[in-house]
């Protein structure tokens, strides 16, 4: 019996087909081989080595080569500065050292093209924070005049800092420190907030010297930034307005409450970090391999089943088309990025209990930190900024009865917004077609009410 092969491309698709499905395999072994990213803190023995040099290789032939740009239209891998200046705005990179020796990456836009007011020196500056295992890249992977929030703001005006929290991608260097140490990673949402927002606050209004900041977060960053208003409240008075969108605080009803019995587990972490020490969640190793491959693996003319965009259905909801299949190779060459197990355990402290706290150390360690057998709730009538909420109304990562309880808490909620689209889900506050209508437009609409009075109603 003869196979007919057809043409030179669909021989050329085969090929190409075969090397990206045949590096499951690979990701699977190398996740397990290093589970929770121990590799990097120890060190990775030279079979292991050996097999991420060889992946790299085969990865970097599937993803850069003349071949396969030809079959599928692929590209170069991408950066955030890359991605701005690709669309013809200015970028600039900054870093900013943090009081426990951080050294964080922001990549600012000074400036739109398109901006339509004020004068350059006047523009208001804005952070914007992205959620857990992302960067900064996030926000600028859509197309401008489209749904792309950074480009989106500097059009609008604004003068953007695209931050990077300690650990993803960008911001891999302390003082003292390297990725290797478990130090490095001994850190949850709290050092985030009490250190990192703070030093880019303080950053950002010293250069620019404007005497406040606009933020905007999204999903866990914006615990990150109540928990800096919240621990040291002195800094309500450099912040303008604070929109957070799909905020990740209380949490009873995440995944429909149905996580809330296995938060049990999180308790077990502090046993077996005597022994660990911290750890990255998906070590720098195995995103720069995911970074390679999965463009090409979620490339619609190699995922003929769409079982990227079905996992992002599944994981996070089905939104009805707002996020396409020809966007995957896009988010998946930026994400996922990066974060601290212990950011992960504390969000899941907070699923268990209900209760937005500090960090759960154990009973007899809570006892010498704390005074107390249970961690203390964070104090939100210290965030004294004006706060504008966002969230979808079935989003079940950031659920709307969960924001409605920070609403409740917040001694100056100006707005809360259901999105305008039924389908709208967690991940849409990034990626979705169309969110530069349904959300980003009201964005720059609240920061023009509270930077120029005009009004956002």
């Amino acid at each position: 019996m003869k196979i007919k092969l057809g043409s030179g491309r669909n021989l050329g698709l085969f090929f190409i087909k075969f090397l990206a499905y045949s590096q499951i395999s690979l990701v699977i072994f190398i996740l397990l081989v290093v589970p929770l990213g121990q590799s990097e803190v120890q060190g990775s023995v030279p079979s292991i080595s050996f097999i991420y040099e060889w992946s790299r290789r085969v990865s970097d032939f599937v993803s850069r080569s003349p071949i396969v740009r030809r079959f599928l239209g692929g590209g170069e891998p991408v950066t955030t500065p890359r991605l701005i200046q690709f669309q013809g705005y200015p970028c600039e990179t900054h870093q900013v050292t943090t009081e426990d020796g951080f050294i964080l990456v922001m990549h600012r836009i000074p400036y739109g093209p398109h901006q339509k007011y004020p004068p350059l020196h006047s523009r208001p500056p804005v952070i914007l924070f992205h959620g857990n295992s992302q960067s900064s890249a996030d926000w600028v992977i859509n197309r401008p005049n489209e749904d792309a929030l950074g480009f989106y703001l500097a059009d609008a005006g604004y003068d953007v800092w695209l931050v990077n929290q300690r650990g993803n991608d960008y911001s891999t260097r302390h003082v003292s420190l390297t990725t290797s140490d478990s130090a490095f990673w001994d850190h949850s949402a709290h050092e985030m907030g009490v250190y990192d927002v703070t030093a880019m606050i303080n950053y950002i209004t010293a250069y620019t010297g404007q005497p406040r900041v606009h933020f905007i977060g999204y999903s866990l960053s914006c615990s990150s930034f109540l928990i800096a208003l919240a621990k040291r409240p002195e800094y309500n008075e450099k912040v303008g307005l604070a929109i957070l969108m799909a905020p990740g605080v209380f949490f009873n009803g995440f995944y429909f409450g149905l996580l809330r019995p296995t938060a049990v587990g999180a308790s077990l972490y502090e046993v077996f970090n005597k022994f660990l020490g911290g750890i990255p969640l998906i070590p720098h190793v195995a995103t720069n391999l995911l970074h390679r491959i999965l463009p090409v693996f979620c490339h619609p003319k190699v995922d003929l089943l769409g079982v990227c965009l079905i996992f992002i259905k599944v994981a996070f909801g089905d939104d009805q088309g707002l996020i396409t299949q020809d966007k995957m190779p896009l988010i998946t060459m930026v994400a996922p990025n990066t974060f601290s197990v212990k950011v992960a355990i504390h969000g899941w402290q907070m699923v268990g209990s209900g209760r937005f706290h500090e960090y759960d150390y154990g009973i007899t360690k809570n006892k010498v930190i704390y005074g107390t057998a249970h961690p203390p709730d964070y104090n939100l009538t210290n965030v004294r900024v004006p706060v504008s909420i966002m969230v979808g109304a079935t989003d079940f990562l950031a659920n709307p009865r969960d924001a409605k309880t920070l609403a409740r808490k917040l001694p100056n909620l100006v707005d809360f917004h259901y999105v305008e689209n039924p389908n709208f889900k967690h991940l849409d506050f990034c990626y979705a077609k169309g969110v530069g209508k349904l959300v980003y437009s009201r964005v720059v609409r609240m920061l023009d009410a509270y930077s120029y009075g005009k009004s956002y109603g």
